[in-house]
């Protein structure tokens, strides 16, 4: 509030990262029980939760790292090692 427009840039990397990271774990998690030839209602919910989190902290770090490069980069996006 002190510096305006710093919150908004700030809640809006937060939610890039919380959005790559829940669709990380989702479609990590999904690849997997599919590649298994499961589907999620052969598997326990406590397990698909801590599957999901462990997921979920990965893309994470995956959306955290790809968020750092694009606003080192100016704003635009280059692959890792370009």
């Amino acid at each position: 509030k002190v510096i305006p427009g710093v919150g908004s840039i700030a809640g809006g990397f937060a939610s890039v990262v919380a959005t790559g990271a829940s669709t990380y774990a989702v479609g990590h998690l999904v690849k997997r029980l599919f590649s298994e030839g499961r589907s999620f209602d052969e598997v326990d919910p406590s397990v698909l939760k801590a599957e999901a989190k462990k997921y979920y902290e990965a893309g994470r770090k995956q959306a955290r790292d790809a968020a750092e490069r694009v606003k080192k980069a100016g704003g635009r996006f280059r692959r890792k090692g370009e």
